[in-house]
């Protein structure tokens, strides 16, 4: 089993799991593009598969863990060009002329570029990512 821990801390209750090419273009966004159903640009990258939110229902620092041995059939992907999966906060998403510097914890996977199943699991304050391919 390959399993990689790090923390992140979030004031927006979400993580994010996307490559920052497919996002590229919302760089220059207004920051609040992602935080409601109701905006078509969250449509329109959740439904391209080119971000996986994970709600934590509430604010503060977790502990994730990234397992990246998951074999499993039913899972969402993302799609994955440049062979980077950022795990972060909501609030490093991309916009307002920001790209993710992992400022309040998060880390970045590589993989083979292509699409990367995932699925995540909470528990309290603990989040289980499972990633493959």
């Amino acid at each position: 089993m390959t399993v990689t821990t790090f923390s992140i801390v979030t004031d927006t209750s979400t993580i994010a799991v996307f490559d920052l090419e497919t996002l590229r273009r919302r760089i220059d966004e207004d920051g609040d593009w992602w935080t409601s159903d109701l905006f078509p640009e969250l449509q329109e990258e959740l439904s391209k598969n080119n971000l996986y939110l994970i709600e934590t229902l509430c604010d503060g620092k977790f502990e994730v863990s990234l397992d990246t041995s998951h074999q499993g059939s039913s899972a969402s992907f993302i799609n994955c060009p440049s062979g980077k999966v950022y795990i972060v906060c909501g609030e490093e998403i991309p916009g307002e002329g920001l790209i993710p510097e992992l400022l309040r914890g998060g880390y970045i996977h590589s993989v083979e570029p292509g699409k990367v199943s995932i699925t995540h699991s909470i528990d309290g304050s603990k989040v289980r990512i499972h990633l493959w391919q």
